[in-house]
């Protein structure tokens, strides 16, 4: 009813008829692997095999650039490993980044990659596991000085590979971290890139450090969401290292359960190496005296068989990566609402911005009022604190290298310091300043710096709360109209002026009558005929706005938590680089109105605003189904 109802009020862009729900997605089969690290590997193997009938899947070896090369002992280890059935899992290190990166070790790299090169070219159905500078994040370590060190020494040590002759289906490699506290790094800002990266990796044990008990989620869960929405849901993520030890009460074989039980329930993991030695006294061992303990024996048999590691190389991953891309959404997100303002701006203008518009992260009208003529303008919406350029912020002003940036509000919002701070980071450009008293004058002084007399339509929401306009703006760029705010149960002066300048065909007030009451339907008649547009709840609200205004076969849709508005608030101008409506959720459901949405609209493309934590994965995974 309230659909139909909206599709009268609102001019749709362009005809269409539901086309029904779009068929669940089915993905192509993915191994889960399971190998180890040990030090005694011949027998560890020969222990397995009696045990379980095959040996593990990987094994994991650490070579530096600074051993001897070429030698003889590395391609005789690669071969034994090879004729187990056993493929290596080799981590190159270095003891001088800096080094490496300059060229002073071209000739040992070139002697270490000819010793691998040779052995991969030496007989039919060799293959190897590549995993450059593992755990750069790790700043005491010696091959670590940063993501830019990282990621040069990383794509040196790759090129110098491939410059062998071998191709991926021998050779695969892996953007391998450690999992540390995501507060004090970023795996994106590390990470080289989709075109030079086959596999995604991060290790984590579980020392039982300070008699902190780290379970499950703690050293895998979070990494995985942390890989998964920072980097993204398509490639493979493979865990590099793990290990426990015991706390004293059976911990460690239920830890072990766990791990062997439930890796398996993520559909983006393919495997773990498990880490089975002493180190510095601590007993990480799941082996022992010949006997594996129960839960790895039992889970190893219901795991992939290791001649499945064939999946990586012979070109079922690659398919397996080409049917995520296609059907699971986009996550744009950043550790914080200034952030995943950056991301929707690189993702939506990734060859810069001569216009860009500044609002204050820690509040909604601004940014929300503003998105339409930011949109009109061509313009992403960036987010700063009230005295601070976050380095974030500032770091994509650079990029996008904007020859003006228009600053919403006024010093309350953002001070005379962020505007300093602005022009120091883009000499060149003018910064202008669009502000007035309060929100409501502030969303005028927006409108009347770019939209002109004579408009078709004017949307006008609360300017007490969110929901309303997140889901409204959308609606407004695409159909080039301004977004005021008005009071509950009044219409501002200034507002009214400026209806008065804009001189609109048609208003339409979005939200029911507690939202926006009759007095303010009479007054905002007085300057042009009203529709109002309402709905039992936000949720069934952004439906209706999407529905009235896109046809089916959208290329995007735009998804939000509908109970916060930071990681929407850049998500209005995305929508006119990427027509599509921007549609509410629950952080961990989709409402019943959102998903007769999105069977109707059947997009090509679904983009989530905000990381795991704001929107689950599983939910995530719930939205593929609707991407045709």
């Amino acid at each position: 009813m309230v659909a139909a109802l909206v599709a009268i009020l609102l001019t749709p862009l362009s005809p269409g008829v539901d086309v029904g729900a779009a068929a669940a997605p089915v993905p192509p089969p993915r191994p889960i692997l399971f190998g180890m690290a040990t030090s005694a590997w011949e027998a560890t193997f020969a222990d397995i095999i009696d045990e379980v009938g095959v040996p593990p899947a990987f094994h994991q070896i650490f070579w530096s650039l600074e051993l001897a090369w070429p030698n003889a002992w590395a391609p005789n280890m690669l071969t034994e490993l090879h004729d187990l059935g056993v493929t290596a899992e080799v981590e190159i290190t270095t003891n001088d980044i800096s080094a490496l990166n300059s060229g002073a070790k071209d000739a040992q790299l070139a002697a270490m990659a000819d010793t691998i090169g040779d052995w991969l070219k030496g007989a039919p159905g060799r293959r190897i596991l590549i995993a450059p500078l593992p755990e750069s994040n790790l700043a005491g370590h010696p091959w670590s000085n940063g993501p830019a060190a990282y990621q040069a020494g990383y794509n040196r040590i790759r090129n110098a590979l491939l410059a062998t002759g071998v191709d991926d289906s021998q050779i695969r490699f892996i953007f391998s971290m450690n999992g540390l506290s995501s507060g004090s790094y970023h795996y994106a800002d590390f990470y080289p890139g989709d075109d030079v990266v086959d596999i995604l990796g991060f290790a984590k044990l579980n020392r039982n450090i300070d008699g902190h008990w780290r379970d499950y989620d703690e050293t895998f869960t979070r990494h995985i969401e942390e890989m998964q929405g920072l980097i993204g849901p398509y490639k493979p993520i493979l865990i590099t290292q793990t290990g426990t030890v015991d706390d004293g009460s059976g911990g460690k074989d239920a830890w072990l359960t766990d791990m062997m039980t439930k890796l398996p329930n993520n559909d983006q993991v393919i495997g773990a190496l498990y880490f089975n030695r002493d180190k510095d006294g601590t007993d990480f061992r799941i082996l022992a005296n010949g006997v594996l303990r129960a839960p790895v024996k039992q889970g190893m048999a219901n795991w992939s068989s290791p001649s499945q590691v064939d999946w990586i190389f012979d070109g079922s991953m690659d398919a397996w990566v080409a049917w995520r891309i296609a059907n699971l959404p986009a996550r744009l997100w950043g550790d914080d609402r200034y952030a995943t303002a950056v991301a929707v701006s690189q993702d939506a203008y990734p060859g810069g911005a001569d216009v860009v518009y500044l609002a204050v992260g820690t509040n909604y009208p601004d940014a929300i009022a503003a998105g339409p003529a930011a949109a009109s303008e061509d313009a992403p919406i960036l987010l700063a604190s009230q005295d601070t350029l976050p380095a974030a912020t500032a770091t994509e002003l650079k990029r996008l290298s904007p020859s003006k940036v228009v600053v919403l509000g006024g010093t309350a919002a953002i001070s005379d310091l962020v505007i300093d701070l602005v022009e120091n980071a883009l000499p060149g450009a003018t910064v202008v300043r669009r502000a007035g008293a309060n929100r409501y004058e502030t969303a005028v002084e927006v409108s009347k710096a770019v939209f002109s007399p004579g408009v078709a339509k004017v949307f006008i929401v609360t300017g007490e709360n969110f929901p309303d306009a997140l889901s409204a703006a959308p609606t407004a760029v695409v159909s080039g109209s301004p977004l005021l705010l008005v009071r509950p149960d009044s219409v501002p002066a200034v507002v009214g002026q400026e209806l008065g300048r804009l001189d609109p065909s048609k208003i339409v007030i979005l939200g029911g009558g507690s939202v926006l009451s009759a007095a303010v339907e009479t007054a905002l008649g007085a300057y042009a005929p009203t529709e109002r547009v309402s709905a039992p709840n936000r949720y069934a609200l952004s439906a209706a706005l999407s529905q009235a205004t896109f046809a089916p076969g959208v290329g995007t849709v735009f998804i939000a938590v509908g109970d916060n508005f930071p990681d929407a608030l850049a998500g209005g101008p995305a929508a006119r680089v990427h027509p599509g409506p921007l549609l509410l959720v629950r952080g961990d459901s989709i409402p019943e109105e959102i998903t007769a949405e999105l069977d109707r609209l059947n997009p090509s493309r679904v983009v989530i605003l905000g990381g795991p934590a704001v929107i689950s994965v599983g939910l995530a995974d719930d939205l593929a189904e609707y991407v045709e």
